[in-house]
């Protein structure tokens, strides 16, 4: 058997088609063919999304979080061991120490704080810690340097971290100005300083040659004036009194 009969045999099985379709009534699905733009714009609402989201779960977890402020920190005492001690008392998020720059120390791996913020997940953790250890020892080993000291610590209510950063970032801010007028003053003088000298050794070489030429050279004197004796101030007082009683005698003498 050939294919041609098989084709045959398949070909007779098949119903009828009598009627023909209508073409309008045929509608293809055009499949739209994504563009670039089309493709940033879904990444871009996709990252709005995830954006809101982030931001939605950061402002909870800010208005939940509790912030210590540590008035002095234990002495040898750094990030890592304030996290140790004070993690007994809840999860703890951030922690920022300001180094103590006056004071130095021999080994250069020690610092010295002065200050502390504790961030603290949930506020109530926070504010039982501060109630617990505040104007406490810190304890610890006896012959440790901080096993004498006493934690002095505020629970700062309404205070989040976001409100640090923008402080630290103003005090930067304030000091990278202050040090920058500073460095122009100083420049000013120096400049000030430089021209000066410049302008002494041009009148110097001046004065050498109108001398070498017999002209005449009045050198510039300053004019100060010198202060008195402290004798003749005395005695400058003494004679204003005599002179105001003998007024006051003339007013008021009996006739």
């Amino acid at each position: 058997m050939s294919d041609v009969d098989e084709f045959d045999e398949i070909e007779a099985t098949l119903p009828v088609v009598r009627e023909k379709r209508n073409i309008n009534d045929i509608h293809v699905q055009k499949e739209k063919i994504l563009t670039l733009e089309d493709i940033e714009g879904i990444d871009n609402d996709m990252e709005i999304d995830c954006d809101k989201e982030e931001e939605l779960t950061f402002n909870e977890k800010e208005k939940k979080s509790g912030v210590i402020y540590l008035q002095t920190v234990p002495p040898l005492y750094n990030v890592a061991k304030v996290r140790e001690v004070l993690s007994r008392y809840g999860k703890i998020n951030r922690i920022h120490l300001t180094v103590d720059t006056k004071r130095k120390s021999n080994n250069p791996k020690i610092r010295h704080y002065k200050e502390g913020w504790i961030e603290f997940v949930d506020k109530k953790e926070a504010k039982s810690c501060a109630k617990s250890l505040n104007c406490t020892l810190v304890g610890g080993k006896r012959r440790h340097v901080a096993a004498d000291s006493m934690w002095a610590m505020k629970y700062l209510k309404g205070f989040k971290w976001s409100h640090l950063i923008e402080q630290l970032n103003y005090e930067k801010n304030v000091e990278r100005k202050r040090l920058n007028m500073e460095m122009s003053k100083a420049r000013k003088e120096a400049s000030h300083f430089t021209e000066q000298v410049d302008k002494g050794k041009s009148l110097k070489k001046l004065e050498e040659k109108v001398l070498k030429k017999g002209g005449l050279w009045e050198r510039y004197q300053k004019q100060i004036t010198q202060r008195k004796l402290v004798t003749q101030q005395k005695k400058t007082k003494s004679e204003e009194t005599a002179k105001s009683e003998d007024f006051m005698h003339l007013i008021f003498d009996k006739k």
